[in-house]
C-alpha cells in the first residue's frame, strides 16, 4: 500500500503547482467541472480492475497516480472561486472554515 499512496501523493504534489497556475488563469466553472468529473471517474476506476479479475499492484499504482493528478485541480480552483466570491474582509474566516471542515468531518465520522 505504501507505493500506491506514495504515487498518489507525488502526482498530487507535482500537479498541484501546475494546476494552481492553470486554474487561476482559466474559466473556473469549466475547470472545476472537468476536475470533479475526472476525479470521480478516476476514483471509480479503482474498482474496475478487481471486477475483471486483475489484481496487479502496477494497475492500482497507475490509477492512484491519475487520482492524484485529477485531485490536484480541485483545490486551487475552489480557492480561487472562494476568493472571487467573498469580500476581502470576511475571506479569511470562510477559507479557514472551508479548510477545517474536512478534518471536522473525519473526526465526527470516527
Amino acid at each position: 500500500m505504501s507505493w500506491v499512496d506514495f504515487t498518489e501523493l507525488v502526482c498530487y504534489a507535482i500537479s498541484l503547482y501546475l494546476s494552481g497556475v492553470y486554474g487561476v488563469h482559466s474559466n473556473l466553472k469549466r475547470t472545476l467541472f472537468i476536475a470533479l468529473l475526472s476525479f470521480g471517474l478516476t476514483a471509480a476506476a479503482i474498482a474496475l480492475p478487481g471486477q475483471f479479475g486483475y489484481y496487479e499492484l502496477a494497475i492500482f499504482i497507475v490509477i492512484k497516480g491519475l487520482v492524484g493528478i485529477t485531485n490536484a485541480f480541485i483545490w486551487p480552483t475552489i480557492m480561487t472561486g472562494l476568493a472571487l466570491w467573498f469580500p476581502k474582509k470576511g475571506r479569511g474566516i470562510i477559507v479557514g472554515f472551508w479548510a477545517t471542515s474536512n478534518n471536522l468531518g473525519h473526526i465526527g465520522g470516527a
